[in-house]
């Protein structure tokens, strides 16, 4: 994950695009690199979900949906977010409803 920060940090306001499916990233991984995605002002696309074919799949837990709920409440470029199969639970389901309301 110190990579895909540095490679986030690097990109400065050019990363409008991320695709970390199924990278085996976890909530202590997201947290890394969250800040960074919060202060990028032209991210529009973001897939934490799981590819099709991947057996391997990423696992926030509610640690990753809290963080996720931070980018989603502070970052106004986001317009996708695909986040299928991370382990969420009814606690992180609730965090990001919440800062999508």
């Amino acid at each position: 994950m110190h990579s895909i920060k540095n490679i986030v940090k690097g990109c400065g306001d050019k990363l409008t695009n991320l695709n970390l499916a199924s990278n085996m990233i976890s909530g202590q991984g997201i947290e890394l690199i969250i800040e960074d995605l919060i202060q990028n002002g032209t991210l529009k696309h973001l897939d934490l979900g799981v590819l099709e074919t991947s057996m391997r799949k990423n696992s926030l837990g509610v640690s990753g949906a809290v963080c996720l709920s931070s980018l989603l409440v502070r970052n106004k470029t986001l317009e996708s977010l695909a986040v299928n199969d991370n382990d969420f639970g009814a606690e992180g389901g609730e965090a990001i409803g919440l800062a999508l309301a």
